[in-house]
Order: structure tokens, then sequence, then C-alpha cells
């Protein structure tokens, strides 16, 4: 099957403008110059063709020739027979947007997406009033806040959108590498989107006349716990590197490894590639105990936790920058 069901979005990754302008000392400073906005597709046809993509037209005449057939004031078979309908999306939209590759979780982004406007629009209805459907999805309806019914439906569809696998259940997880002790570098073992942003991160560099390199892409739990032991890093349990989702790029000294000079504008480079940097987490405002210079990352450092319990994986259109969670916990 060739995904028919899957949006093909005009968005791509831009060569970022890095200019270097003279700072107070006279030094070089390098600055970024954002690339145009991407062209998208525009007009009603092209609305109406993702609309139709996103939720099946057939989910939808069978949800409303099962709601002609349930009597009036049937509430219950109504809202069950909406549940159904709402499963048989996720199952349609899984079987009509996997690739040859098995992929499923980029056809999940856009419902995704819906979910997250949707939740924005509705009125604040606390789930207590479905008390059976939110213990049926295994949901805290006890939560201080009040749990929004649309939040209980979007949490439904981002847990069942993970268990279909993305690319570290998919890949990682089943490479013979999965438990090497020995330094990782290739850019195989990086999520495809990360792939790309450190792949063009690497060429914007080189434009500017520094020579970065790939250090170490993947890390298993059994090198981290070595490398702990060894005095050679602060974490004890693996981060976002066993996850394929960040990499160390050092500089190239004749074809050396070297961690010396500065590495400002990798920083530069990553925030400009949608990249959190390892020299301020995304917040160069706030102190930070930890700082690791060479360190490039696809993930919040308030995300990692529900990426390391399974919970979160990113899509292909995640932005740590446009992430609804803050970007440090």
């Amino acid at each position: 099957m060739s995904a028919p069901f899957r949006i093909k979005t005009a968005r791509a990754i831009a060569p970022a403008t890095i200019v270097l302008e003279s700072g107070t000392s006279g030094a070089a400073v390098a600055a970024v110059v954002a690339p145009a906005a991407p062209l998208v597709a525009d007009g009603v046809n092209a609305y109406l063709e993702k609309l139709v993509k996103m939720i099946p037209t057939e989910v939808v005449g069978l949800y409303l020739v099962g709601k002609g057939v349930i009597p009036v004031g049937q509430a219950g078979f109504l809202l069950g027979w909406t549940l159904f309908c709402l499963f048989a999306v996720i199952v349609v939209r899984a079987i009509g947007t996997r690739d040859s590759r098995g992929d499923f979780l980029g056809g999940f982004s856009h419902l995704d997406l819906l979910a997250r406007r949707s939740v924005r629009a509705l009125p604040r209805r606390p789930v207590q009033a479905f008390p059976g459907i939110a213990a049926g999805l295994g949901l805290d309806v006890c939560r201080p806040d009040g749990l929004q019914t649309g939040r209980v439906i979007w949490s439904f569809i981002r847990s069942r959108g993970a268990s279909m696998g993305n690319f570290f259940t998919d890949v990682i997880s089943k490479d013979t590498r999965v438990e090497s002790v020995a330094r990782v570098s290739v850019l195989e073992l990086l999520e495809p989107s990360m792939r790309s942003r450190v792949e063009a991160i690497i060429a914007d560099a080189q434009a500017q006349g520094v020579e970065l390199m790939v250090f170490e892409t993947f890390r298993s739990r059994s090198r981290q716990l070595a490398l702990f032991n060894q005095g050679a890093s602060k974490l004890r349990q693996v981060g976002v590197h066993h996850y394929g989702l960040a990499c160390d790029l050092v500089k190239s000294v004749g074809g050396e490894p070297s961690w010396k000079g500065d590495f400002g504008l990798l920083g530069v480079l990553a925030r400009a590639h949608g990249l959190i940097w390892g020299g301020d987490w995304g917040s160069p405002g706030q102190p930070h105990s930890f700082v690791d210079a060479v360190h490039v990352q696809r993930c919040t450092i308030a995300r990692q936790a529900a990426l390391f319990r399974g919970d979160w994986y990113p899509d292909d259109e995640y932005d740590p920058y446009d992430d609804d969670a803050p970007l440090v916990a």
C-alpha cells in the first residue's frame, strides 16, 4: 500500500542563512537570518483534500447511519457508537498511512494536531460527567484541574498512536548495536528528521569555515553506565541519545575530534534548525547546573520523562520551540 491517506506537507527544512557581524569587542558574532516561510498549498480544493484524508468519509457515513438507527433518548448507545467510530478513524488512518517501511506514526500527526485545536476550542467540561469512559481509558478523573472531555479524547488518540510504533521501537530496538558498549556515530540510528537537521547543521557550519564531525549518535544503556563508572559522564541512566533524538557534534581538526574553543555557532545553528542545544537547553536566559556544549537534541527537557516512559515520541512535524510543554521542566 502506498499510504493513500497520508497528507503530504509542503514544509521542509530550509537552510538557515548565517551572517557574521562585528560585535562590540570586534569579534565576529554569528546571527541567524530566518529562512523565508515555506510555501503552503492554498485554496478550497487543497483544504478539502486534506480534510477528507484526515477524517475518512467512509467512517463519517458509518457514523451517520448508526446515529439514524439508534432510538431517540438512548444517549448511552449514541456515546458508545461515537467512541466506536472514533476508534474506526484511528484504524483506517493507521492502515491508510502505512508506507512500505511500515511507518504508522507519520499519519497520526494530523489527528494529534486536529485534537489539539479542538481541545482549545472546547468549553471547560469536567470529565466527571463520564466517569465510566474515563476509567475505561485508564485516565485519572480526580485531577484538581478538572480534565476536559476533549483532553480525554486527545490522550486516547496519543496513547493509541504511540503504541503503533515509532523509529525507536521499529528500528533502534531491533538493531544489533542496541546494547553496544562501543561508541556509535552512524547517522542511520538517528530519527530521520533529527538526521536531516544534523546534516544541515554540519553543512551550514562548513559554509562558515567551521568543520564539525559527528562524534556520537545512539548510546546504549550499557555504554552510559560504563561512562558513568569511569567518571566520563555525570549521568548514570542513558538519556535522549538512546532514542535516536540526540547527537554530539565536535570540531574536526585534522580529521580528529576536538572539544577546544567556543561552540556558540553550534548553538545558533541548532536553534535555526529546530534543535535544543546543550549549551543553554533552549533557555539561554536561565542558569543551568549542567551544560553540554557539543550536544543537540530534538526534545525539550520537559518532554524527556514522557519519552523515557514510552508515552511520547516526536512526529515529523514536532518543533520543540512550538511545544505546549515548557522547554525546561
